[in-house]
């Protein structure tokens, strides 16, 4: 289920910022100590690039373009998110070097595979390992919130959507968190992430 998932909200040709991270994941873990079910998606700006010869060169330079911008207006502040903002211009600079260059997606597709199947998983990993019966999201590796197994399978008598799987399961998960911000991105919304899931978490609890 992690075949380059796209998801949208933010788009933009600068990725890994609070608005538009580089990878939403959505999980669900049935018992503790054990591996879990994950769905990685991706912005379109990330897939465009890497997987689409020529359009990506085009994108991967309005990727630096932003970026330039981005490390200038970071240079002068010295705070750590700041700090951290500026690590992001850089990263998002190199990137969009590499999309620029033609027929060099496969190198992204590989480090993004790698990071997601490595750094990412492993630190849900950690976060959850004490933990079963939940299903859950996390933002470029951090889990921004669980709900029990059960809230979940309330939604979904609601909806009328039966699940034959925990595939399944995660798949319904999947399709409620997109139109979560699906919807948001038709109010124009200026939330970050951390901000809009929480409210799927408040609107499963009401169930």
């Amino acid at each position: 289920m992690n075949s380059f998932i796209m998801y949208r909200y933010n788009d933009t040709f600068y990725t890994g910022t609070p608005h538009q991270p580089d990878t939403l994941s959505l999980f669900i873990k049935k018992e503790k100590d054990a591996d879990f079910l994950i769905c990685n998606a991706e912005p379109i700006a990330n897939i465009i690039g890497k997987c689409v010869p020529i359009v990506g060169s085009f994108t991967g330079i309005a990727r630096i373009v932003n970026s330039v911008k981005s490390i200038f207006q970071n240079l002068s502040k010295s705070n750590a998110s700041e700090a951290n903002a500026l690590w992001n211009s850089f990263r998002n600079l190199f990137r969009g070097i590499a999309e620029a260059c033609p027929f060099s997606g496969i190198f992204l597709i590989i480090f993004d595979s790698l990071r997601n199947s490595v750094s990412i998983h492993s630190n849900i990993a950690k976060e959850i390992q004490k933990q079963e019966n939940i299903a859950g999201i996390a933002i470029d590796g951090k889990v921004i919130f669980t709900i029990d197994l059960a809230q979940l399978t309330k939604l979904e008598n609601f909806t009328k959507i039966k699940p034959t799987s925990d595939k399944h399961r995660l798949a319904i998960f999947k399709e409620l968190s997109l139109e979560i911000l699906k919807r948001q991105q038709q109010k124009d919304s200026s939330l970050e992430m951390t901000e809009i899931f929480p409210k799927l978490k408040e609107a499963i609890s009401y169930f």
